[in-house]
């Protein structure tokens, strides 16, 4: 996860899990990631920002404002601007349209080729197709990292965050995988030794798949379960 939507996240731990445990949310553009990964695609709109979505819906906004645009100020037709942003050792041909519709072709042919080929890529993988649009790899984000062991946040909420995530602070690329080591559990989690937490395997790690849990027969005394009782064991 990305330093900084971590540190937002670990804010807003959700608290809906049983036991009062909570897994850090899965974040969302909008809330952890907006502030600094902004979506401008020409400076001709200032600070406009194409939505968050799929490519096609990208399109038709860039369509529309870029239809609007033209409309507003037809003798801008001639007119030749560079989207804003340029791609460092990447030279991008302008072109001059002959007419509105070519305009607005250009235009978003331009923007598309600074989002797809900078800002998306910056977090998302873009899969080449036969089509015009690319399409955008699933992102995968899951609120469980930790898929064979338990693990509460709320039991460690007095630690800094950087105290386990210790590459937190240096970390620059969304690829970075910054869950601590086991060693770093094991810093307070010591088994058989004086004032530290519980370190059996227990404590993290579930022996039985309770979801293929069956029902069981009733009716039994402690001394059956025991294996001490010569009683018949009940059949139903």
């Amino acid at each position: 996860m990305h330093p900084v939507a971590l540190n937002v996240a670990l804010n807003d731990l959700n608290p809906s899990r049983p036991h009062g445990k909570a897994y850090i949310p899965v974040p969302e553009f909008v809330k952890h990631c907006a502030a600094c990964h902004t979506l401008q695609f020409d400076t001709r709109f200032g600070n406009e920002q194409v939505p968050h979505d799929k490519p096609e819906t990208v399109h038709a906004f860039l369509l529309k404002r870029f239809g609007e645009y033209i409309a507003a100020h037809p003798d801008a037709v001639h007119e030749v601007n560079p989207p804003g942003r340029l791609l460092p050792e990447r030279d991008r041909v302008l072109r001059v349209a002959h007419n509105a519709a070519e305009w607005v072709q250009f235009r978003v042919a331009d923007a598309e080729w600074l989002l797809y080929g900078k800002t998306c890529k910056q977090c998302h993988m873009l899969v080449p197709t036969n089509r015009p649009l690319p399409e955008v790899a699933k992102s995968n984000l899951t609120a469980r990292w930790l898929s064979h062991a338990e693990f509460d946040h709320h039991a460690h909420r007095m630690m800094s965050c950087t105290a386990c995530h210790t590459r937190t602070p240096d970390s620059r690329e969304t690829a970075d995988v910054l869950l601590p080591g086991i060693q770093t559990c094991q810093q307070c989690h010591r088994p058989q030794a004086k004032e530290a937490a519980e370190g059996r395997c227990f404590e993290c790690h579930q022996y039985h798949d309770w979801t293929k849990a069956k029902p069981t027969k009733r009716g039994f005394t402690i001394q059956q379960l025991r294996g001490d009782a010569k009683t018949p064991v009940p059949s139903g």
